[in-house]
């Protein structure tokens, strides 16, 4: 992928898991999420597997793996 797709792509998903925070109730789901906003590695580790997707399909496919899997 180029660098700029690539850049483009992540800043995208770093976005849709933003606004995907405020559909989880306070709890553990959505520390978790905001943990992957402030943990780069770590979104990349979630995330990374679904990188061939869009965005907002990469972003649904892996919370849905990370908390219902």
């Amino acid at each position: 992928m180029d660098e700029s797709v690539t850049s483009n792509w992540w800043s995208e998903v770093r976005e849709r898991i933003h606004h995907s925070v405020l559909n989880f109730p306070q709890g553990f789901e959505q520390q978790t999420v905001l943990n992957l906003l402030a943990d780069q590695e770590a979104l990349e580790l979630v995330c990374e597997p679904f990188s061939d997707l869009e965005p907002s399909l990469a972003v649904y496919q892996a919370l849905h793996k990370l908390f219902l899997s």
